[in-house]
């Protein structure tokens, strides 16, 4: 999954690909079920969140990538990977 992290802080369908809110969300979720310290430590958090917010769009849709088409069905995605992402940061605990 590793080689699937954008520099950008997405996540791609495969090495050397674009960041694209799908695989991302594929992965924040595989990430989140696996657990662990090493799986959550391999998302930064950091990068992903900005590379969403610029996904984000003034109406309230998401990119699904940068150049991509937009849709407001996209926020749910984007929504759950901000969460996961912020509950992994506030609470240490569910890091093991």
């Amino acid at each position: 999954m590793k080689a699937c992290q954008h520099p950008e802080g997405g996540f791609s369908g495969g090495h050397g690909q674009i960041a694209h809110l799908a695989p991302t969300y594929a992965a924040v979720l595989a990430l989140s079920l696996i657990g662990g310290e090493d799986a959550f430590d391999l998302i930064d958090r950091t990068k992903l969140y900005t590379w969403m917010m610029s996904l984000k769009q003034s109406d309230g849709g998401f990119l699904m990538h940068h150049g991509g088409e937009e849709d407001a069905r996209y926020f749910s995605p984007s929504r759950v990977e901000v969460e996961i992402g912020l509950l992994i940061a506030q609470c240490p605990w569910l890091r093991y």
